[in-house]
Formats: C-alpha cells, structure tokens, sequence
C-alpha cells in the first residue's frame, strides 16, 4: 500500500523541501518540514509510525494509574509529535511563513499490535497542551483493518484539532489532502463519527503479550 509520504511526493499541491531549489535556504543544523502545500498555506511534516514497541512499553506500565499509563504508553508519539512541532515551527521562520497552518500526518504502520486508535488518543492529549505549531494531526492506518456494524472491513483515519479559526482551517486540507490520498490508492470513502473507542493490550498471568485488541461505537455520516 502507497504510503503517504509517497503520494505527496507526486501531489499537484504539495512541494518538497528537499528539492534543490530550497538547499541553500535551510542552514546547517535547522530541521525542516517534509512539504509545503497549496503554496504555502500549510507546512506539512509526515511521520510514519513503524517501529514503536507497545506491548514492550505496555508490559512495564501494568499496575500504574490510567492516567499514569496513557501518558508514559504514548511516551514514543509524544516524542514524534513533539519533533514534527519543531520541525514545522522552523520552517515557518525560515520561509516567512507566519500565517501557514501547520499539519502533521500520523502514517500508522504496526501491524497487529496497536492501531491508529492510539495515535488519535495520544494527539488528542498533546495538542489539549502543547503543539503551539501544530493545528491539526492527520492520523490514518491503511494497514490495520475493523470492521463496521455491519462486518464490513474499513481503515480509519480521522483529524484530531482544535477549535480555532487556524485550526478549522488544518482540519479542512486534512479532509482535502485525505480525499485525494483515497483517489491515489484507489480506495472509497465512508465517513463515520467515532465513539467510545477503546483499544487494550492482553497479557497472561506472568505477563507475556498475547494480543492487543480495539474497538469503537459508530455513526455512518452522509459523504460528501
């Protein structure tokens, strides 16, 4: 499945910063966003979730507080959301771009044992109180498959934002830039409204992982 790093790279409105063109306008040392979209109305870093251990993290978490758990669980995408912010906040400096809406997209890339369930709750808790750059978090999972009420398989992606001019306004190129992600993969378009997710990792009794299992309530909204 193309990633989406892979579909901005051949996207009519997105433009590289690592063309040649923008080679002398980074310093050495300033860690720059991925894209500019639609001109430089938005700056757009893309971090693939890959690699992260979860049932590792999970397994030395067992006992704690839930508020204790959730927070040092998503220890890993803090850090990732933490550096795109950065990313994206140098950028905007550099290119004289105060007035751009900054948007980082969460590829979700484990298999089996997390979902993107996890970095929707973890955005969702570090944009409540961080993230100044960032206006809007667009997490998406192509690889992991639920099903909806009616047994009917489906990847999720939704945009977590606030409720700012700035970030309305991320939220709507989420919704654009996902649309065409969805033309460029060939896959259709079902809107839902999430609710009660609920994801857990499952361990036996002398803490060896056994699988991690989600879920969610929904709505089915009318597409546009």
């Amino acid at each position: 499945m193309k990633s989406f790093n892979e579909f901005l790279a051949q996207y009519h409105g997105a433009e590289s910063l690592d063309l040649p063109k923008f080679s002398n306008v980074f310093a050495e040392g300033v860690q720059k966003a991925d894209f500019l979209i639609f001109g430089g109305r938005c700056i757009c870093e893309v971090k693939q979730l890959e690699e992260i251990d979860f049932p590792k993290s999970v397994n030395k978490l067992i006992g704690k507080p839930a508020e204790d758990f959730k927070r040092d669980a998503y220890r890993a995408i803090n850090g990732v959301l933490s550096k795109a912010n950065g990313q994206i906040e140098e950028t905007k400096k550099v290119l004289s771009l105060a007035k751009a809406v900054g948007i980082v997209v969460l590829d979700h890339r484990i298999p089996s044992e997390s979902s993107v369930l996890s970095a929707i709750d973890a955005s969702d808790r570090k944009m409540r109180g961080g993230l100044a750059a960032v206006h809007a978090v667009l997490c998406l999972d192509v690889l992991n498959v639920f099903n909806d009420q009616a047994g009917n398989p489906m990847h999720l992606c939704q945009c977590v934002h606030r409720g700012t001019p700035e970030s309305q306004e991320a939220a709507k190129i989420c919704d654009r830039l996902f649309q065409d992600y969805l033309n460029f993969i060939g896959h259709p378009r079902k809107n839902i409204s999430i609710t009660n997710p609920q994801h857990k990792w499952i361990f036996d009794t002398e803490r060896r992982f056994i699988r991690y299992e989600a879920g969610f309530e929904s709505d089915s909204q009318k597409n546009d």
